[in-house]
């Protein structure tokens, strides 16, 4: 639909994720709440969707007190039932029986094992009990990458929806059920939460707007492949870029980011692409 952000989506995801859980005959939804945007956004669809049986883990592991808080609040006010985890004792007893990482990247480190093992618990849970796990990944952080390795769902209602049109849904939909609320989490930065401070834009070197922005024209005008990103036609793209007042150098940056993780979303090519071909360069220019 052309207005994502409207009430008219915020139903149809709603009404999508309710008739998912139908067909596959699950018994409710599990999903890990964070306190940030997007698991905010997807906290909200479940309430919308009056998906039976659903459970909320929050899961901490280093990150800050308040977003715990911030998830409890939400969930309070949604009607949603949590449980909390507490990972830090499970990252450390595999990073202590393993070769701790030296350096900045340890904190990095930890926190993508941290992901992965609240995904465990995730479909731990969901096995146990016949729920389906509820992905809370958004479209921008999916194409760019931004995620650890490994993480998985059964369902994904909020990968098709940019970052800026997750906090204005996340707007909308909550401020009638507790107005303030939906103020502080639609605002709050965007963060992995592996320990305080972390901010996504900061790591990606890009705001969310300008990174949705070039991935808008990327998907339209070209074709993204594990070589780089391919014009269709290179007339139409700077064409679009320049209706759209996108830089060169935003396309340059998220192109590479595509190109760099491509193999996280895509399958090996070897057995049906004819032939490795040299992908174009695109040039800074607006």
């Amino acid at each position: 639909m052309k207005d994502r952000t409207s009430e008219r989506a915020l139903t149809l995801i709603a009404e999508w994720i309710a008739a998912q859980v139908e067909r596959i005959g699950a018994r409710g939804c599990v999903f890990g709440v964070s306190g940030g945007v997007d698991s905010s956004l997807v906290a909200l669809l479940l309430h919308r969707a009056r998906v039976p049986d659903t459970l909320a883990f929050i899961m901490p592991c280093g990150s800050a007190p308040e977003d715990a808080r911030d998830a409890r609040r939400l969930c309070r006010a949604l009607g949603i039932r949590t449980r909390t985890v507490d990972v830090a004792p499970m990252v450390e007893q595999i990073t202590g029986v393993m070769s701790r990482a030296r350096g900045p990247r340890q904190r990095l480190i930890a926190g993508n094992l941290a992901s992965r093992l609240r995904q465990d618990l995730l479909y731990y849970e969901a096995n146990r009990s016949g729920r389906l796990v509820i992905g809370t990944g958004d479209l921008d952080e999916t194409y760019v990458g931004y995620s650890s390795k490994g993480a998985t769902a059964d369902l994904f209602p909020i990968t098709g929806l940019h970052k800026d049109e997750v906090r204005a849904l996340l707007r909308r939909g909550l401020t009638p059920i507790d107005a303030a609320l939906a103020d502080q989490l639609s605002a709050k930065p965007a963060s992995p939460g592996y320990w305080p401070g972390q901010e996504a834009e900061h790591e990606l070197g890009l705001s969310y707007a300008r990174i949705a922005a070039a991935l808008d024209v990327i998907i339209g005008q070209c074709e993204i492949t594990e070589l780089g990103v391919v014009p269709f036609d290179e007339g139409a793209l700077r064409q679009a870029l320049s209706e759209r007042e996108v830089a060169g150098e935003d396309v340059l940056r998220v192109a590479a980011l595509l190109t760099q993780n491509h193999h996280k979303s895509f399958g090996s090519p070897a057995l049906w692409r004819p032939e490795p071909c040299a992908a174009p360069g695109l040039d800074e220019e607006r």
